[in-house]
């Protein structure tokens, strides 16, 4: 008895011995993301429910969240892999997505994750994620960017609320209209909260009035500003600035701000629009069919169809990346498991899902306001350009708005800008 049981311990002890020489093959697995999402704190609870869910669910998994500032993201996701410590997982937007793969910090995924996945996300969220014939983001947040409209201004204006303008000129009309009412005590009512701060966003949302008076971005396949199209958009602009229809040089803030205090009629914004409408007005504005605000499609162009761009989410894996079919299975799971779909939905009231079918049922498919953004996504368009140094031709174009709404001559200040466009892509 005594001889074995000096086996026994001999054998756990060299078991033991032999365990602890080898941690790698017992150690948990690190599933590293990078995100700006938690750089906003009011999102802090339902991201730490989703880290909590995916480890239960994936025993030996640690999920590992680090957040970075929205504004810095690009910049800090493009240092993270050229100094060879990238996470597994980039949450960049879609024109992040862009510069990343640019510079090969992406993993193609239609290979990680399988047909039957793609099958359920509409054709154009697909495109708008596809470079070079190559799948490198998963919508996680599709975000059309429709027309927002304070149902109160309208009428006050002598508008019908439940017939919301379907043509620019319809558009441009109400806005005139609208920026004629009296002030609200010492609050100036504007037609239409356009963002126009000096920064490339504020470029980028101009796009859909360039689409809504027939343009374009590229003509022939260059960048070209100085259209017929454009200028006549551009005159919109100058005439509801002169009129004092829209405020110049204003942040993103500053236009939901001005829309949730009922201080303007129309905002183009995607589905976080709602929440943020709701959050700035201290749960005074309702934005609902027969609210105070509701969202419609985006007025259509002389052509009959309807255009605009979108702002979605995006996550994507690392080409350095040593677990991709790990990361590819929590992409997976965040946007198609029902009860977290569900989870997220209710938290953020965002569409949490790229997924048709998640789209059409549980909390989204009863929700009036996802589905109208959901039939937005038909027309919407991620990336407009597709180049990597979008935002940096939508940065050289924010200059000439500015200064057209200030009354500048608009071809020059469109020729002007195409010449500086050109010097960024001919580098």
């Amino acid at each position: 008895m005594r001889n074995l049981t000096k086996v026994l311990a001999c054998c756990a002890l060299a078991l033991a011995i032999m365990l602890s020489s080898l941690p790698d093959a017992f150690a948990q697995k690190k599933l590293v993301y990078y995100s700006f999402l938690g750089s906003f704190e009011f999102w802090h609870g339902w991201l730490n429910e989703m880290e909590k869910r995916f480890e239960a669910s994936h025993p030996g998994v640690d999920f590992v969240r680090n957040d970075v500032a929205f504004d810095q993201s690009t910049n800090q996701y493009t240092v993270a892999h050229l100094g060879g410590n990238p996470p597994d997982i980039y949450h960049p937007s879609p024109g992040g997505m862009l510069a990343l793969q640019a510079i090969g910090a992406l993993e193609p995924l239609e290979t990680l994750i399988p047909k039957s996945y793609w099958d359920q996300v509409p054709e154009g969220l697909k495109q708008s994620m596809t470079v070079k014939g190559h799948i490198y983001g998963v919508e996680w947040f599709p975000g059309p960017i429709l027309m927002y409209y304070n149902r109160n201004l309208l009428k006050q204006a002598g508008l019908n609320p439940d017939q919301p303008p379907q043509t620019w000129p319809e558009f441009e009309d109400a806005v005139m209209k609208i920026c004629k009412l009296p002030k609200q005590g010492e609050a100036k009512i504007y037609g239409f909260a356009l963002r126009s701060q000096r920064v490339p966003n504020s470029g980028q949302w101009a796009i859909p009035i360039i689409y809504g008076f027939g343009g374009d971005l590229t003509t022939d396949g260059e960048v070209k500003l100085d259209t017929p199209p454009t200028r006549r958009a551009m005159q919109f602009l100058q005439n509801a600035a002169k009129g004092g229809c829209v405020p110049e040089g204003i942040s993103t803030a500053d236009t939901r701000a001005l829309f949730a205090k009922g201080q303007a009629g129309f905002i183009f914004e995607g589905p976080w629009g709602q929440g943020n409408f709701l959050r700035l007005s201290d749960n005074k504005m309702k934005v609902a069919p027969n609210g105070d605000a509701w969202v419609a499609d985006m007025p259509k162009g002389p052509d009959g169809k309807r255009r605009t761009i979108a702002n979605a989410n995006v996550v994507s894996i690392s080409s350095k990346s040593k677990e991709k079919q790990l990361a590819a299975e929590w992409m997976q799971w965040v946007t198609s498991d029902p009860a977290v779909v569900d989870m997220v939905f209710e938290a953020t009231q965002l569409i949490s899902s790229p997924r048709s079918d998640r789209m059409t049922s549980g909390l989204m498919g009863k929700d009036a306001h996802t589905q109208v953004f959901r039939g937005g996504m038909a027309y919407s368009n991620d990336i407009p350009l597709a180049d990597a140094r979008f935002e940096g031709i939508m940065g050289e174009f924010i200059p000439a708005i500015q200064n057209i709404m200030k009354g500048a001559d608009i071809a020059a200040e469109l020729a002007q800008a195409d010449r500086r466009i050109q010097r960024i892509t001919s580098r």
